[in-house]
């Protein structure tokens, strides 16, 4: 898929050991105890983030390709790297994942959601039910790239809606890339207020390295 050349699996083995992984190990597998992480993340205010590979290539290209051309073997591919990852250091998994919606107008267009179709690959292979009635978007927002963290969550105020309660104690808001965090600290923070004693983690594929430190970044296994 990547470099195209013969393999059994979507990734060659050589491919998928020169993936930009994070070092789960140092943080205890939660992204949100590194310093880094918090100094690139202002403004959110979710305890756990859990977030295998960095927004690099070619992990770009994977997401790229499963956001805005469809091609859904890439969704299969990223979802096998996270639950590989995952399953190494996932210790309490929760009870249900909760994707990140689309608006309607935007699902016309698209005809899937890229959160919807990494959860339902990921729920699965680690044998968790997806939850798609609890959060709506009720406002479509102007497309998020090129916007900075603070424009980001002026974009993403009161776009979500609550329309039913978890069913489960421990849920993950599951998304594509973490950028500023903007778009799961929406969710988060309406789940949160409506329900306190819920436990929310936040999964994505990817985090963007912060500016300038992209090379200071790149962990290797």
């Amino acid at each position: 898929m990547l470099c195209y050349q013969p393999s059994r699996d979507l990734i060659c083995p050589y491919c998928y050991d020169d993936l930009p992984v994070v070092d789960w190990q140092s943080c205890q597998h939660n992204l949100m105890l590194l310093p880094k992480v918090q100094r690139s993340l202002p403004g959110v205010s979710f305890p756990r983030l859990l977030s295998p590979l960095y927004y690099q290539p070619p992990v770009n290209r994977l997401i790229k390709g499963l956001k805005y051309s469809a091609r859904l073997s890439h969704g299969r591919a990223l979802a096998h790297i996270f639950c590989d990852l995952a399953q190494q250091h996932l210790i309490d998994p929760p009870d249900a994942l909760i994707p990140v919606p689309l608006h309607w107008t935007r699902w016309l267009t698209r005809r899937f959601n890229q959160s919807t179709e990494l959860a339902s690959q990921i729920g699965k292979q680690l044998r968790i039910p997806v939850d798609q009635r609890c959060i709506s978007r009720e406002r479509r927002s102007a497309p998020q790239v090129g916007h900075g963290g603070e424009a980001r969550r002026r974009r993403m105020h009161n776009v979500f809606r609550l329309e039913q309660a978890p069913a489960v104690n421990h849920v993950a808001i599951v998304d594509d890339v973490v950028t500023t965090g903007s778009t799961l600290q929406a969710i988060y923070r309406l789940l949160h207020r409506a329900y306190p004693s819920l436990r929310i983690d936040c999964w994505a594929m990817a985090i963007t390295p912060p500016p300038n430190q992209g090379a200071s970044w790149r962990e290797r296994r």
